[in-house]
Protein backbone atom coordinates (compact mmCIF):
# COMPACT_ATOMS: atom_id res chain seq x y z
CA UNK A 1 0.00 0.00 0.00
CA UNK A 2 3.21 2.10 -0.41
CA UNK A 3 2.75 5.79 -2.66
CA UNK A 4 -0.88 4.58 -4.12
CA UNK A 5 -3.95 6.95 -3.69
CA UNK A 6 -6.74 4.83 -1.10
CA UNK A 7 -9.98 4.97 -2.31
CA UNK A 8 -12.15 6.73 0.38
CA UNK A 9 -15.33 4.29 -0.53
CA UNK A 10 -14.39 0.25 0.55
CA UNK A 11 -15.98 -2.14 -1.38
CA UNK A 12 -18.25 -3.61 1.88
CA UNK A 13 -19.95 -1.18 3.31
CA UNK A 14 -18.47 0.42 7.18
CA UNK A 15 -19.69 1.65 10.14
CA UNK A 16 -17.14 4.37 10.24
CA UNK A 17 -13.87 5.67 8.24
CA UNK A 18 -11.91 6.02 11.79
CA UNK A 19 -12.70 4.12 14.64
CA UNK A 20 -10.69 4.71 17.96
CA UNK A 21 -10.13 1.93 20.38
CA UNK A 22 -9.10 3.58 23.79
CA UNK A 23 -10.05 6.36 25.09
CA UNK A 24 -7.12 7.31 27.52
CA UNK A 25 -5.50 11.25 26.63
CA UNK A 26 -4.15 9.83 23.63
CA UNK A 27 -7.42 8.18 22.05
CA UNK A 28 -8.82 11.69 22.95
CA UNK A 29 -6.50 13.87 21.22
CA UNK A 30 -7.19 12.12 18.25
CA UNK A 31 -10.93 12.15 18.33
CA UNK A 32 -10.52 15.61 18.67
CA UNK A 33 -7.69 15.77 15.79
CA UNK A 34 -9.89 14.07 12.94
CA UNK A 35 -12.69 16.52 14.08
CA UNK A 36 -10.59 19.57 13.54
CA UNK A 37 -9.95 18.70 10.25
CA UNK A 38 -13.67 18.17 9.75
CA UNK A 39 -13.16 14.15 9.72
CA UNK A 40 -16.03 12.09 11.71
CA UNK A 41 -15.13 9.28 13.98
CA UNK A 42 -16.46 6.41 16.10
CA UNK A 43 -14.53 6.69 19.75
CA UNK A 44 -14.75 3.88 22.21
CA UNK A 45 -13.77 2.82 25.84
CA UNK A 46 -14.63 -0.06 28.46
CA UNK A 47 -14.52 2.30 30.95
CA UNK A 48 -17.62 4.47 31.81
CA UNK A 49 -16.68 7.01 33.67
CA UNK A 50 -12.81 8.69 33.09
CA UNK A 51 -9.89 7.25 34.99
CA UNK A 52 -9.64 8.22 38.60
CA UNK A 53 -6.00 8.07 38.69
CA UNK A 54 -3.76 10.74 38.09
CA UNK A 55 -1.26 9.05 36.48
CA UNK A 56 0.29 11.54 34.01
CA UNK A 57 0.73 15.14 35.81
CA UNK A 58 2.84 17.09 33.20
CA UNK A 59 1.68 18.28 29.68
CA UNK A 60 5.08 19.84 27.71
CA UNK A 61 5.36 22.73 26.09
CA UNK A 62 5.18 20.98 22.90
CA UNK A 63 1.86 19.13 23.74
CA UNK A 64 0.70 22.53 24.95
CA UNK A 65 1.00 23.53 21.44
CA UNK A 66 -0.53 21.01 19.63
CA UNK A 67 -3.42 21.58 22.31
CA UNK A 68 -3.30 25.21 21.13
CA UNK A 69 -3.63 24.31 17.27
CA UNK A 70 -7.19 22.97 18.71
CA UNK A 71 -8.08 25.74 20.88
CA UNK A 72 -8.20 23.12 24.28
CA UNK A 73 -4.88 24.89 25.76
CA UNK A 74 -6.77 27.09 28.19
CA UNK A 75 -9.04 24.40 28.82
CA UNK A 76 -5.96 22.52 30.24
CA UNK A 77 -4.50 25.42 31.97
CA UNK A 78 -7.84 26.02 34.09
CA UNK A 79 -8.30 22.40 34.72
CA UNK A 80 -5.08 22.19 36.12
CA UNK A 81 -2.33 23.67 38.78
CA UNK A 82 -2.78 27.67 38.38
CA UNK A 83 -0.02 29.63 36.35
CA UNK A 84 1.53 31.08 39.42
CA UNK A 85 2.79 28.29 40.56
CA UNK A 86 6.54 26.75 39.93
CA UNK A 87 7.30 23.43 39.00
CA UNK A 88 10.54 23.23 41.76
CA UNK A 89 11.62 19.80 42.62
CA UNK A 90 13.34 19.23 46.15
CA UNK A 91 15.53 16.64 47.00
CA UNK A 92 15.73 15.37 50.67
CA UNK A 93 16.15 13.25 53.13
CA UNK A 94 12.65 12.96 53.94
CA UNK A 95 10.17 15.62 55.67
CA UNK A 96 11.53 15.04 59.27
CA UNK A 97 14.55 15.70 58.03
CA UNK A 98 16.32 18.36 55.88
CA UNK A 99 16.46 19.73 52.17
CA UNK A 100 19.82 18.61 50.46
CA UNK A 101 19.20 20.94 46.82
CA UNK A 102 16.55 21.41 44.37
CA UNK A 103 15.83 21.65 40.87
CA UNK A 104 14.16 25.57 40.45
CA UNK A 105 11.92 24.92 37.75
CA UNK A 106 9.57 28.32 36.52
CA UNK A 107 5.67 28.52 37.12
CA UNK A 108 4.05 28.92 34.01
CA UNK A 109 3.89 32.57 34.44
CA UNK A 110 7.49 32.73 34.45
CA UNK A 111 7.70 30.48 31.58
CA UNK A 112 5.88 33.24 29.17
CA UNK A 113 8.35 35.66 30.01
CA UNK A 114 11.33 33.36 29.12
CA UNK A 115 9.79 32.38 26.06
CA UNK A 116 9.21 36.32 25.02
CA UNK A 117 12.65 36.94 25.85
CA UNK A 118 14.28 34.49 24.21
CA UNK A 119 12.25 34.36 21.03
CA UNK A 120 15.07 33.06 18.39
CA UNK A 121 13.04 30.12 17.95
CA UNK A 122 14.66 27.35 20.45
CA UNK A 123 11.33 27.91 23.05
CA UNK A 124 8.15 26.16 23.03
CA UNK A 125 4.88 28.69 22.25
CA UNK A 126 2.87 27.79 25.31
CA UNK A 127 4.91 26.51 28.75
CA UNK A 128 4.29 23.11 30.17
CA UNK A 129 1.20 22.59 32.35
CA UNK A 130 0.80 20.82 35.23
CA UNK A 131 -2.80 18.43 34.68
CA UNK A 132 -3.09 15.36 36.69
CA UNK A 133 -4.75 12.93 33.62
CA UNK A 134 -7.95 12.31 35.66
CA UNK A 135 -8.67 16.02 35.05
CA UNK A 136 -7.24 16.01 31.41
CA UNK A 137 -9.81 12.93 30.21
CA UNK A 138 -12.80 14.11 32.29
CA UNK A 139 -12.45 17.68 30.44
CA UNK A 140 -11.49 15.82 26.86
CA UNK A 141 -14.27 13.47 27.16
CA UNK A 142 -16.43 16.48 27.67
CA UNK A 143 -14.87 18.09 24.52
CA UNK A 144 -15.72 14.99 22.34
CA UNK A 145 -19.05 14.14 23.86
CA UNK A 146 -20.03 17.68 22.62
CA UNK A 147 -18.38 17.32 19.11
CA UNK A 148 -21.04 15.88 16.29
CA UNK A 149 -18.00 15.01 14.70
CA UNK A 150 -17.45 12.87 17.54
CA UNK A 151 -19.67 9.54 18.49
CA UNK A 152 -18.72 8.08 21.67
CA UNK A 153 -19.36 4.31 23.03
CA UNK A 154 -18.69 4.31 26.89
CA UNK A 155 -18.52 1.05 28.04
CA UNK A 156 -17.45 -0.77 25.06
CA UNK A 157 -14.78 -3.90 25.59
CA UNK A 158 -12.97 -4.63 22.70
CA UNK A 159 -12.60 -8.05 21.93
CA UNK A 160 -10.93 -8.66 19.24
CA UNK A 161 -9.96 -7.11 15.74
CA UNK A 162 -9.55 -8.71 12.13
CA UNK A 163 -9.18 -7.29 8.69
CA UNK A 164 -9.63 -7.33 4.86
CA UNK A 165 -7.96 -5.76 2.33
CA UNK A 166 -11.39 -2.97 2.26
CA UNK A 167 -11.56 -2.90 6.35
CA UNK A 168 -11.25 -4.29 10.07
CA UNK A 169 -13.83 -5.48 11.73
CA UNK A 170 -14.20 -5.00 15.82
CA UNK A 171 -15.82 -6.97 18.04
CA UNK A 172 -16.93 -5.21 21.26
CA UNK A 173 -18.69 -6.30 23.96
CA UNK A 174 -20.94 -3.23 25.60
CA UNK A 175 -21.94 -1.81 29.28
CA UNK A 176 -24.75 -4.30 28.97
CA UNK A 177 -22.63 -7.53 28.05
CA UNK A 178 -23.80 -7.26 24.91
CA UNK A 179 -21.88 -8.21 21.32
CA UNK A 180 -21.28 -5.45 18.82
CA UNK A 181 -19.48 -5.34 15.92
CA UNK A 182 -18.52 -2.73 14.26
CA UNK A 183 -16.62 -2.27 10.91
CA UNK A 184 -14.40 0.24 9.92
CA UNK A 185 -11.96 1.48 6.90
CA UNK A 186 -8.86 2.10 9.35
CA UNK A 187 -9.04 0.91 13.31
CA UNK A 188 -6.58 2.93 15.64
CA UNK A 189 -5.39 1.06 18.79
CA UNK A 190 -5.24 3.86 22.18
CA UNK A 191 -6.38 0.34 24.25
CA UNK A 192 -3.28 1.16 26.64
CA UNK A 193 -0.05 -1.16 27.65
CA UNK A 194 -2.31 -4.59 27.45
CA UNK A 195 -3.78 -3.41 23.86
CA UNK A 196 -6.11 -5.98 22.33
CA UNK A 197 -6.13 -4.01 19.46
CA UNK A 198 -2.14 -4.85 19.30
CA UNK A 199 -2.42 -8.34 20.33
CA UNK A 200 -4.71 -9.32 17.69
CA UNK A 201 -2.49 -8.49 15.11
CA UNK A 202 0.44 -10.50 16.33
CA UNK A 203 2.51 -6.90 16.80
CA UNK A 204 5.53 -7.63 19.49
CA UNK A 205 6.91 -5.45 22.09
CA UNK A 206 10.68 -4.45 22.23
CA UNK A 207 12.66 -3.78 24.95
CA UNK A 208 12.23 -4.61 29.03
CA UNK A 209 9.52 -5.81 31.53
CA UNK A 210 8.98 -5.00 35.24
CA UNK A 211 12.47 -2.69 35.56
CA UNK A 212 10.97 -1.47 39.18
CA UNK A 213 8.01 -2.49 41.36
CA UNK A 214 6.14 0.90 43.00
CA UNK A 215 3.37 1.32 45.21
CA UNK A 216 1.09 4.43 44.88
CA UNK A 217 -1.03 5.74 47.54
CA UNK A 218 -2.87 8.79 45.96
CA UNK A 219 -5.06 10.67 49.01
CA UNK A 220 -6.22 14.23 50.46
CA UNK A 221 -4.65 16.12 53.27
CA UNK A 222 -4.51 19.16 54.28
CA UNK A 223 -1.69 19.27 56.38
CA UNK A 224 0.15 21.91 55.21
CA UNK A 225 2.40 22.30 58.01
CA UNK A 226 4.61 19.43 57.56
CA UNK A 227 3.51 18.67 53.80
CA UNK A 228 5.21 22.35 53.15
CA UNK A 229 8.01 21.93 55.35
CA UNK A 230 10.46 22.97 52.04
CA UNK A 231 8.04 25.38 50.90
CA UNK A 232 5.71 24.76 48.09
CA UNK A 233 7.02 22.27 44.97
CA UNK A 234 5.69 20.33 42.49
CA UNK A 235 7.72 16.96 43.68
CA UNK A 236 10.04 15.78 46.43
CA UNK A 237 12.16 12.74 46.31
CA UNK A 238 13.32 11.57 49.40
CA UNK A 239 16.93 9.55 49.97
CA UNK A 240 14.65 6.25 51.31
CA UNK A 241 13.23 5.89 47.56
CA UNK A 242 10.03 7.62 47.77
CA UNK A 243 8.57 10.70 45.66
CA UNK A 244 5.57 12.96 46.94
CA UNK A 245 3.52 15.07 43.95
CA UNK A 246 1.36 18.11 44.41
CA UNK A 247 -1.21 17.14 42.44
CA UNK A 248 -3.30 20.27 42.92
CA UNK A 249 -1.34 22.90 44.75
CA UNK A 250 -3.76 22.46 47.16
CA UNK A 251 -4.81 19.37 49.29
CA UNK A 252 -4.02 16.31 46.70
CA UNK A 253 -1.34 14.31 46.56
CA UNK A 254 0.79 10.96 45.63
CA UNK A 255 2.94 8.77 47.25
CA UNK A 256 5.02 6.10 45.13
CA UNK A 257 7.60 4.20 47.06
CA UNK A 258 9.84 1.31 45.61
CA UNK A 259 8.80 -2.19 47.18
CA UNK A 260 9.86 -5.81 46.53
CA UNK A 261 7.93 -7.58 43.44
CA UNK A 262 5.77 -9.99 45.84
CA UNK A 263 4.15 -6.73 47.48
CA UNK A 264 0.56 -6.54 47.96
CA UNK A 265 -1.79 -4.25 49.33
CA UNK A 266 -3.37 -7.11 51.70
CA UNK A 267 -3.23 -6.19 55.26
CA UNK A 268 -0.93 -3.28 54.41
CA UNK A 269 -2.62 0.31 55.79
CA UNK A 270 -2.13 2.96 53.47
CA UNK A 271 -1.64 5.34 55.68
CA UNK A 272 1.28 3.64 57.75
CA UNK A 273 3.05 3.00 54.27
CA UNK A 274 2.82 6.99 52.93
CA UNK A 275 3.75 7.53 57.03
CA UNK A 276 7.18 5.56 56.59
CA UNK A 277 7.50 6.80 53.20
CA UNK A 278 7.02 10.45 53.99
CA UNK A 279 9.10 9.99 57.51
CA UNK A 280 6.93 12.18 59.37
CA UNK A 281 3.11 11.73 60.50
CA UNK A 282 1.15 13.75 57.80
CA UNK A 283 -2.84 13.74 58.93
CA UNK A 284 -4.88 12.23 55.86
CA UNK A 285 -8.16 13.53 54.87
CA UNK A 286 -8.73 10.76 53.21
CA UNK A 287 -7.27 7.78 51.04
CA UNK A 288 -8.05 8.23 47.48
CA UNK A 289 -6.93 5.61 45.57
CA UNK A 290 -3.91 2.61 46.43
CA UNK A 291 -2.25 0.56 43.64
CA UNK A 292 0.98 -1.82 42.55
CA UNK A 293 2.50 -1.44 39.16
CA UNK A 294 5.36 -1.61 37.26
CA UNK A 295 6.85 0.52 34.85
CA UNK A 296 8.16 -1.19 31.27
CA UNK A 297 10.37 -0.11 28.61
CA UNK A 298 8.93 -1.16 25.60
CA UNK A 299 8.21 0.07 21.76
CA UNK A 300 5.93 -2.07 19.45
CA UNK A 301 8.06 -3.15 16.35
CA UNK A 302 5.48 -1.59 14.14
CA UNK A 303 3.40 1.24 14.39
CA UNK A 304 1.21 -0.33 11.59
CA UNK A 305 -0.61 -3.75 10.51
CA UNK A 306 -2.31 -2.88 7.07
CA UNK A 307 -5.40 -0.89 8.45
CA UNK A 308 -4.61 -1.25 11.70
CA UNK A 309 -2.94 1.27 13.84
CA UNK A 310 -0.64 2.01 17.07
CA UNK A 311 -1.19 4.64 19.12
CA UNK A 312 0.26 6.06 23.12
CA UNK A 313 0.27 3.58 25.26
CA UNK A 314 -0.24 0.16 22.75
CA UNK A 315 2.75 1.36 21.05
CA UNK A 316 5.34 2.63 23.48
CA UNK A 317 6.01 2.27 27.40
CA UNK A 318 8.48 4.46 29.43
CA UNK A 319 8.83 5.46 32.73
CA UNK A 320 7.23 8.16 34.32
CA UNK A 321 10.76 10.27 35.01
CA UNK A 322 10.84 13.17 32.64
CA UNK A 323 6.66 12.84 31.67
CA UNK A 324 7.81 11.20 27.94
CA UNK A 325 4.91 8.54 27.96
CA UNK A 326 1.25 10.74 27.75
CA UNK A 327 3.50 13.17 25.53
CA UNK A 328 5.14 11.10 23.40
CA UNK A 329 1.46 9.80 23.06
CA UNK A 330 0.22 13.02 22.31
CA UNK A 331 3.07 13.42 18.99
CA UNK A 332 1.58 10.30 17.84
CA UNK A 333 -2.30 10.97 17.94
CA UNK A 334 -1.65 14.53 15.74
CA UNK A 335 0.94 12.81 13.53
CA UNK A 336 -1.40 9.58 12.72
CA UNK A 337 -4.76 12.12 13.38
CA UNK A 338 -4.32 14.83 9.99
CA UNK A 339 -2.59 11.84 8.08
CA UNK A 340 -5.95 9.94 8.46
CA UNK A 341 -7.50 12.90 7.78
CA UNK A 342 -6.43 13.40 4.35
CA UNK A 343 -7.08 10.21 3.63
CA UNK A 344 -10.10 10.20 3.99
CA UNK A 345 -10.67 13.50 1.95
CA UNK A 346 -9.73 11.89 -1.14
CA UNK A 347 -6.16 14.17 -0.93
CA UNK A 348 -3.98 12.11 1.11
CA UNK A 349 -1.67 8.87 -0.72
CA UNK A 350 -0.79 5.75 0.73
CA UNK A 351 2.84 7.18 1.55
CA UNK A 352 1.03 9.37 4.12
CA UNK A 353 -0.10 6.49 6.15
CA UNK A 354 3.08 4.99 5.77
CA UNK A 355 4.86 7.07 7.20
CA UNK A 356 3.84 7.50 10.40
CA UNK A 357 5.80 4.60 11.73
CA UNK A 358 8.65 5.81 10.04
CA UNK A 359 8.14 9.30 11.92
CA UNK A 360 7.06 8.27 14.95
CA UNK A 361 8.81 4.85 15.99
CA UNK A 362 12.24 6.27 16.66
CA UNK A 363 10.90 9.23 18.95
CA UNK A 364 9.33 6.57 21.07
CA UNK A 365 12.85 4.93 21.04
CA UNK A 366 14.82 7.83 21.95
CA UNK A 367 12.14 8.55 24.84
CA UNK A 368 11.78 5.30 26.53
CA UNK A 369 16.00 5.50 26.83
CA UNK A 370 16.24 9.30 27.91
CA UNK A 371 13.67 8.23 30.48
CA UNK A 372 15.52 4.83 31.34
CA UNK A 373 18.49 8.08 32.25
CA UNK A 374 16.57 9.87 34.04
CA UNK A 375 15.53 7.06 36.35
CA UNK A 376 18.81 5.77 36.83
CA UNK A 377 20.39 8.94 37.75
CA UNK A 378 17.99 9.16 40.54
CA UNK A 379 18.34 5.56 41.52
CA UNK A 380 22.08 6.16 42.00
CA UNK A 381 21.68 9.48 43.99
CA UNK A 382 19.43 7.77 46.20
CA UNK A 383 22.48 5.14 46.54
CA UNK A 384 25.13 7.01 46.81
CA UNK A 385 27.15 7.27 50.36
CA UNK A 386 26.56 9.92 53.07
CA UNK A 387 23.15 11.98 51.39
CA UNK A 388 23.40 14.64 52.66
CA UNK A 389 26.94 15.76 51.14
CA UNK A 390 25.97 13.74 47.65
CA UNK A 391 25.44 15.77 44.52
CA UNK A 392 22.01 15.86 43.35
CA UNK A 393 21.43 14.35 39.80
CA UNK A 394 21.96 17.27 37.13
CA UNK A 395 18.99 19.16 35.71
CA UNK A 396 17.26 17.79 32.67
CA UNK A 397 14.07 15.24 34.25
CA UNK A 398 11.82 18.04 32.72
CA UNK A 399 14.12 20.49 30.87
CA UNK A 400 15.38 18.14 28.09
CA UNK A 401 13.83 20.71 25.03
CA UNK A 402 15.73 18.62 22.64
CA UNK A 403 13.88 15.92 23.72
CA UNK A 404 10.34 17.47 23.85
CA UNK A 405 10.38 19.93 20.89
CA UNK A 406 13.26 19.07 18.67
CA UNK A 407 12.57 15.08 17.14
CA UNK A 408 13.47 15.36 13.53
CA UNK A 409 11.33 13.34 10.79
CA UNK A 410 14.64 12.24 9.05
CA UNK A 411 14.30 10.04 5.65
CA UNK A 412 10.37 10.57 5.94
CA UNK A 413 9.00 9.88 2.39
CA UNK A 414 6.44 12.98 2.95
CA UNK A 415 9.18 15.64 3.41
CA UNK A 416 11.23 17.32 0.62
CA UNK A 417 14.75 17.69 1.76
CA UNK A 418 16.42 21.27 0.78
CA UNK A 419 20.32 19.56 1.05
CA UNK A 420 21.02 21.57 4.21
CA UNK A 421 23.27 19.72 6.77
CA UNK A 422 21.29 19.02 9.92
CA UNK A 423 22.28 20.84 12.95
CA UNK A 424 23.60 19.38 15.76
CA UNK A 425 21.31 17.90 18.47
CA UNK A 426 21.31 18.20 22.32
CA UNK A 427 18.54 16.91 24.34
CA UNK A 428 19.07 19.96 26.77
CA UNK A 429 18.47 22.50 23.97
CA UNK A 430 17.23 22.95 20.38
CA UNK A 431 18.76 24.67 17.87
CA UNK A 432 16.58 26.40 16.20
CA UNK A 433 16.06 25.18 12.37
CA UNK A 434 13.36 25.46 9.77
CA UNK A 435 15.39 22.84 8.11
CA UNK A 436 12.53 20.59 6.21
CA UNK A 437 11.51 17.28 8.66
CA UNK A 438 12.43 19.74 11.80
CA UNK A 439 9.35 21.55 13.29
CA UNK A 440 8.64 25.23 12.75
CA UNK A 441 10.54 27.70 15.29
CA UNK A 442 8.39 29.60 17.14
CA UNK A 443 8.74 33.09 16.70
CA UNK A 444 7.07 36.73 17.77
CA UNK A 445 6.90 38.99 15.00
CA UNK A 446 7.25 42.37 15.27
CA UNK A 447 3.68 43.32 15.38
CA UNK A 448 3.83 40.55 18.67
CA UNK A 449 2.20 37.34 17.51
CA UNK A 450 3.21 34.39 17.45
CA UNK A 451 4.22 32.74 13.73
CA UNK A 452 2.69 29.36 15.15
CA UNK A 453 -1.28 30.89 15.22
CA UNK A 454 -0.68 32.15 12.00
CA UNK A 455 -0.60 28.34 10.63
CA UNK A 456 -3.91 27.54 8.71
CA UNK A 457 -5.32 23.82 10.00
CA UNK A 458 -4.02 22.42 6.36
CA UNK A 459 -1.04 23.28 5.04
CA UNK A 460 0.62 26.70 5.33
CA UNK A 461 2.71 28.62 2.79
CA UNK A 462 4.30 31.38 4.61
CA UNK A 463 6.37 34.08 2.27
CA UNK A 464 8.83 35.39 4.77
CA UNK A 465 11.22 38.48 4.17
CA UNK A 466 10.90 40.30 0.71
CA UNK A 467 11.32 38.30 -2.03
CA UNK A 468 11.08 40.09 -5.64
CA UNK A 469 7.27 40.90 -6.53
CA UNK A 470 7.64 39.03 -9.43
CA UNK A 471 8.71 35.86 -7.62
CA UNK A 472 6.82 36.24 -4.96
CA UNK A 473 3.55 36.54 -7.11
CA UNK A 474 4.90 33.35 -9.13
CA UNK A 475 5.52 31.06 -6.27
CA UNK A 476 2.18 31.54 -4.43
CA UNK A 477 0.16 31.75 -7.93
CA UNK A 478 1.51 28.36 -8.31
CA UNK A 479 0.57 27.23 -4.66
CA UNK A 480 -3.06 28.21 -5.03
CA UNK A 481 -3.63 27.04 -8.45
CA UNK A 482 -2.14 23.93 -8.08
CA UNK A 483 -3.50 22.66 -4.52
CA UNK A 484 -7.07 23.15 -5.38
CA UNK A 485 -6.68 20.68 -8.02
CA UNK A 486 -6.08 17.55 -5.90
CA UNK A 487 -7.95 19.26 -2.90
CA UNK A 488 -4.63 19.90 -0.62
CA UNK A 489 -6.78 22.91 1.71
CA UNK A 490 -3.69 25.56 2.05
CA UNK A 491 -3.46 28.94 3.25
CA UNK A 492 -1.00 31.49 2.14
CA UNK A 493 0.60 33.82 4.86
CA UNK A 494 3.01 36.82 4.31
CA UNK A 495 4.88 37.72 6.70
CA UNK A 496 8.09 40.41 6.21
CA UNK A 497 9.79 40.27 9.56
CA UNK A 498 13.48 39.74 8.60
CA UNK A 499 13.69 38.63 12.45
CA UNK A 500 11.70 35.54 11.17
CA UNK A 501 12.83 35.27 7.96
CA UNK A 502 16.41 35.08 9.62
CA UNK A 503 15.54 32.05 11.77
CA UNK A 504 13.85 30.30 8.63
CA UNK A 505 16.71 30.83 6.36
CA UNK A 506 14.46 31.14 3.44
CA UNK A 507 11.87 32.69 1.61
CA UNK A 508 9.14 29.94 1.48
CA UNK A 509 8.47 27.50 3.76
CA UNK A 510 5.89 24.69 3.52
CA UNK A 511 4.25 23.83 6.70
CA UNK A 512 2.59 20.18 7.48
CA UNK A 513 -0.90 20.70 9.49
CA UNK A 514 1.01 19.16 12.18
CA UNK A 515 3.92 22.33 12.09
CA UNK A 516 6.43 20.65 10.78
CA UNK A 517 8.05 22.18 7.92
CA UNK A 518 7.68 19.70 4.76
CA UNK A 519 9.67 22.32 1.88
CA UNK A 520 11.76 25.17 2.09
CA UNK A 521 13.33 27.61 -1.27
CA UNK A 522 13.91 30.52 -2.27
CA UNK A 523 11.80 29.95 -5.28
CA UNK A 524 10.52 27.32 -7.49
CA UNK A 525 10.38 26.10 -11.02
CA UNK A 526 7.17 26.49 -11.98
CA UNK A 527 3.81 24.58 -11.78
CA UNK A 528 4.76 21.14 -12.26
CA UNK A 529 7.59 22.07 -9.41
CA UNK A 530 4.95 22.54 -7.17
CA UNK A 531 2.68 19.52 -8.19
CA UNK A 532 6.25 17.40 -7.50
CA UNK A 533 6.12 19.17 -4.12
CA UNK A 534 2.55 18.41 -2.69
CA UNK A 535 2.59 14.76 -4.60
CA UNK A 536 5.18 14.18 -2.60
CA UNK A 537 4.07 16.14 1.01
CA UNK A 538 0.88 14.35 0.89
CA UNK A 539 2.19 10.85 0.07
CA UNK A 540 0.49 10.76 -3.51
CA UNK A 541 4.37 11.41 -5.64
Amino acid sequence: MTGEAIPVVAEQSVDTGVLIVGAGPVGLLLAAELAHHGVPCVLTDRSVDPTSYPKMDITNGRTMELLRRLDLHERVREAGVGAEHRFDVVFATGLHGEEIGRWPLPSVDEARHIIRYVNDGSMPREPAQRCAQSLFEKLMRDHCDGNPLIDTRWGWRCEGVTQDDDGANVTFTDGAGAARDLRARWVVGCDGANSVVRRSMGISMEGNTGTASLAMVHFRSSDLNRLHRFGRFWHIYFTGGAVIISQDEGDTWTVHDLVSDDFTWDGVDPVTFLHRALGVTVEVDEVLITSRWNPNLLVADRYRSGRVFLAGDAAHQVIPTGGYGMNTGAGDAVDLGWKLAAVEQGWGGGALLDSYHLERHHVAEQNRDRSLRHALALLAWRGSGDRMTATIPEPGENESFGIELDYRLEGSPVVVPDGSPAPSWDAMVVTPSARPGHRAPSVFTQSGEAIQDRFGPGFTVLVLGEPSEETSAAVVGWFKERAPISGVPLVVVAESDPHLRTVYEADFVLIRPDGYVAWRANTVAGSADVDRILGTVTGRA
